[in-house]
């Protein structure tokens, strides 16, 4: 028997349940992502041993060769998959989460009922089609609530499976993808994803259940109403009765281990004070009410309150209350007191910072506080709630963030042009302190220069901020000192590798206006097949060289180009014995000009050799013309034209490059990079490490890429990384002010309005 959503029950304004919904969304992602890391190595060890025994009873030799095949690489590249698998269900996830919040009719759409696909991905959509029907009725009782309570998030009437954006397909999909993006074998897919089961795919009911009760926990419809169907006969096993007879997958080690992570986030959620309210009159109501404080807030910092006094309106509002500041010292000092978070290897032992405002926000002792102080709360916990849900923070360092929520609301409520102002002390350390995070790197530990920095900095806020803001002032000031002599020290260590590849790229741009220069000497013309090769290689070498010391030597390019011109000149046919004399007198001079510049690219030995005996042979025949001599060789000449007609080719091929347009927007994005712009990127073995990109040549053709220290440099050119782009390799991680990125989510499209204090009219936020 299966359970299916009867009713739902109703909610306020779509604008507040959309903000409020994709904040949920965020934590189901994370949730999601931290469930399929936790259980994916056991997953793909029950996999493996299922393809193995699909091979080793297979009729069909084929399908036997794909099976051992993905048998193998599962496990020879197993870390190389996990990389891609979870980078794809990231983005996977994300795009699920971002679809139930359209209008239903723009979401129907996009997923594809009149849209036109080509035949491979119609054929990918049948194959998942096919693949997850068995699973998704094998887990049909547990997604039903989930379903319900989703579709109760976003408002739906007739909430669907297909608007669940954690459902069985939406990790078979992502599974698939991982699979391609990691290059494995593309023949074997189909039948890997024909092989998939209920019992040997991710444990999903674990994820479903605690999923589940997050959303209970936060007042999304408690109690269902729901009525029961006939379930259809599917062929599977229940997953009861799987567990019982098997021990079930999530019996696993890691599976249980993330079981007790979850019950301890649930046991966190149980102990704070959430009102009884439901969704409805809590987080709903924190976030529409955080809105409408914005604007309120917005309107009477704005609001000319008198004239010809220079007191501002923001000293004119009415200061904090005593008492709840001095519940908030309380705070502070408990804080400073608590042990630090401590770093380990272990992603399972990452610790988990806590928003205390969110708790906060629906305390008795927030509640009875001014409206002033009670919206300052409000806005923080939906702003601090960005910070934590922020993927590029390590966690280590969001727990160590977070323990500036306090401080940070004191120093709100105190100016409270916080949420207006991005020079606001208190707010300009948070988001330095979070833009410089996402440099650091967990297996670098407590004893890193950086986290010890940023840990110093939080400590000093907890001891030291009463009211005064000028210490944030203060400890800004010596935290971009410290990231100041730490860039001096890093632009040292790569000043050797930036001098090299600019020199590179000089002499680059050197063989490219060489190879103008040639091609405008040989566009149209006959030259002899001796010369191509020679013009095209080892004078365009020549040319780049004069070309690099023109401004100091401009008669060394004059020579070499003099001298170039004087050569396709010598070789040809002299008709007139006036023109046979002056070769006689040119060549002394043009032998000895070409003898120097070549001894200066050091071009030596057998093949210098070989085209100096045959210039000289041809020399001779044109001052010689008309004098019998013997038959040039055939094969030779053959030789000759087939080695000119490669240098010709290969010369337009070097300028074809050259002159090339942008491709795509990833090569549009690559070209508009910037320095110390951040990248997660991928390593060709599937290792996975962030860099930035520490300098950029003048030209753009060096693109240097180094870790925060400086080293594990690396360079590629500009379509190298519009390359690595196109193939999600290299993932640019965003650091602009997070708290201005957080408040420009909480408002939506009336962020500009409400944070430029211009609200309209009328609305909430003009309302007082």
């Amino acid at each position: 028997m299966a359970l299916t959503p009867q009713t739902r029950q109703p909610l306020p304004g779509d604008s507040a349940r959309f903000k409020q919904a994709r904040l949920l969304l965020r934590g189901m992602v994370t949730q999601s992502m931290d469930f399929a890391s936790a259980t994916f190595d056991d997953t793909i060890t029950r996999l493996r041993k299922h393809l193995f025994e699909l091979a080793d009873h297979s009729e069909s030799s084929v399908r036997a060769s794909h099976w051992l095949s993905a048998y193998n690489l599962l496990g020879r590249q197993g870390e190389v998959f996990k990389r891609s698998f979870l980078n794809s269900l990231r983005a996977t996830l994300d795009e699920q989460a971002e679809a139930p919040l359209r209008p239903r009719s723009e979401s129907l759409l996009a997923a594809g009922g009149l849209s036109l696909v080509d035949t491979a991905e119609q054929d990918r959509a049948v194959l998942l089609d096919r693949v997850s029907r068995p699973i998704n009725a094998f887990y049909e009782e547990e997604v039903a609530p989930l379903t319900h309570r989703c579709g109760v998030l976003f408002g739906d009437d007739d909430p669907q499976l297909a608007r669940n954006p954690v459902r069985p397909e939406v990790f078979l999909r992502a599974f698939m993808q991982g699979w391609e993006m990691a290059g494995l074998d593309s023949h074997a897919t189909e039948d890997l994803l024909l092989s998939i089961t209920p019992q040997t795919f991710f444990p999903l009911d674990v994820l479903y259940d605690a999923l589940d009760r997050t959303l209970v926990k936060a007042g999304v419809a408690p109690k269902l109403q729901l009525r029961v169907r006939k379930a259809r006969d599917t062929g599977v096993m229940p997953p009861s009765a799987f567990r019982q007879t098997q021990g079930g997958p999530s019996d696993d080690a890691k599976t249980m281990l993330w079981r007790q992570l979850n019950e301890e986030q649930q046991a966190n959620l149980d102990s704070r004070d959430w009102g009884g309210a439901g969704f409805q009159d809590s987080i709903l109501r924190i976030g529409q009410s955080a809105k409408e404080f914005l604007g309120k807030l917005s309107n009477m910092l704005r609001r000319p309150l008198f004239t010809g006094d220079s007191e501002s309106a923001a000293a004119l509002l009415p200061q904090p209350d005593p008492q709840f500041v001095g519940f908030l010292n309380s705070l502070q000092a408990r804080a400073l007191d608590e042990p630090q978070p401590i770093v380990v290897g272990d992603v399972d032992e990452v610790p988990v910072p806590e928003n205390m405002l969110r708790a906060m926000a629906e305390s008795d002792r927030v509640k009875e506080a001014a409206e002033l102080d009670r919206g300052t709360v409000e806005v923080l916990a939906q702003v601090f709630d960005y910070v934590f849900s922020e993927i590029s923070i390590p966690s280590q360092l969001k727990v160590v963030i977070s323990r500036l929520q306090i401080p940070v609301l004191k120093a709100a409520m105190i100016d409270r042009e916080f949420f207006f102002k991005q020079e606001h002390p208190a707010r300009k350390l948070v988001d330095s302190l979070a833009r410089a995070s996402v440099a650091w790197a967990p297996e670098k530990g407590e004893d890193d220069p950086l986290y010890a920095q940023i840990e110093k900095t939080v400590q000093r806020v907890l001891s030291d901020f009463q009211e005064d803001l000028s210490l944030f002032t203060e400890l800004l000031e010596e935290f971009e000192r410290f990231l100041f002599e730490s860039e001096q020290q890093v632009a040292a260590r790569i000043e050797p590798q930036a001098n090299d590849a600019a020199t590179n790229e000089q002499f680059e741009l050197a063989l490219r206006t060489a190879d103008e220069c040639v091609h405008s000497r040989m566009a149209g013309r006959e030259i002899d097949a001796l010369l191509t090769p020679f013009l095209t290689n080892q004078w365009r070498e020549v040319l780049a060289h004069a070309w690099l010391n023109r401004e100091r030597r401009p008669d060394v390019w004059d020579r070499a180009v003099e001298t170039m011109d004087q050569l396709i000149w010598s070789v040809k046919p002299k008709a007139t014995p006036e023109d046979r004399r002056q070769l006689v007198s040119v060549l002394p001079t043009m032998v000895r000009h070409i003898n120097v510049a070549l001894d200066a690219i050091r071009w030596t030995g057998d093949e210098r050799a070989a085209f100096t005996r045959r210039l000289i042979e041809t020399h001779t025949r044109v001052v010689r013309a008309g004098v019998a001599e013997t038959p040039a060789d055939p094969m030779l000449q053959q030789a000759e034209e087939a080695a000119a007609s490669s240098a010709r080719e290969a010369l337009e091929a070097r300028r074809a490059n050259v002159n090339g347009s942008l491709e795509d927007q990833y090569d549009e994005q690559a070209h508009g990079l910037s320095r110390n712009t951040w990248f997660d990127f991928i390593a060709d073995d599937g290792s996975e490490r962030r860099y930035r990109l520490s300098w950029v040549s003048p030209m753009r053709t060096r693109l240097l890429f180094t870790n925060r220290e400086g080293f594990d440099a690396f360079v590629h050119s500009e379509r190298d990384v519009a390359r690595l782009l196109r193939t999600g390799r290299l993932r640019p991680v965003d650091v602009e002010p997070i708290v201005a990125r957080a408040l420009g989510a909480l408002l939506g499209e009336d962020a500009s309005d409400i944070l430029n204090g211009s609200a309209q009219a009328g609305g909430p936020a003009a309302t007082h």
